[in-house]
């Protein structure tokens, strides 16, 4: 009878298991690889790429350049200013906006918000005359409040883009509401 050498199995399965380790991350560096490349070659071939969530001919230069307004600035009608930004993390780029939404007379107020992406925004929904609802497209994101209630939600802009909201409340069931627009630092 021959007796099993354990230490030469262990070997072994250690072996296939590194083998294996070595070769997912040999893929996904290759996949990621040809993924870069690609976003390379459209952007040189293709001046007015379109960004993800965009309307067909926005590019990525004029995302860059929408300004992202910081506390007391001065910014043109229905754009939201946030009431605050702090650090979101100590040693962090991205900040905590913290901004006012109003639900008055059928409508949310005010119509655009920006941020950059990674940033946290921090929104405060106040249901003045009614009841009032925030339905984030891209984010699976809904939130109600009933007439006179202040509701807060939040999330972090992972993507840049433009992203609309609704109210589904809202009488004249205006398409969209208004939108969320996340630009790279």
């Amino acid at each position: 009878m021959q007796q099993i050498n354990w230490q030469k199995i262990l070997k072994a399965t250690i072996l296939v298991g590194i083998l294996i380790i070595i070769i997912t991350l040999v893929s996904y560096y290759y996949q990621n690889q040809n993924q870069i490349k690609i976003t390379k070659t459209q952007q040189k071939t293709s001046p007015t790429s379109t960004v993800p969530g965009f309307p067909p001919g926005f590019t990525l230069e004029e995302l860059k350049k929408i300004k992202v307004p910081e506390k007391g600035e001065k910014i043109q009608e229905g754009v939201a200013i946030p009431l605050e930004t702090v650090p979101s993390a100590p040693q962090s780029s991205s900040k905590i906006r913290i901004f006012e939404l109003k639900g008055e007379k059928n409508k949310l107020y005010p119509k655009s918000f920006i941020a950059y992406q990674n940033d946290i925004l921090n929104i405060k929904l106040t249901a003045v005359d009614k009841d009032y609802d925030f339905h984030l497209e891209g984010y699976n994101l809904e939130i109600k409040a009933a007439q006179g209630e202040t509701k807060t939600f939040e999330f972090q802009a992972l993507n840049v883009g433009k992203y609309y909201f609704y109210c589904s409340l809202c009488e004249t069931k205006e398409k969209p509401s208004g939108e969320i627009i996340i630009v790279p630092k």
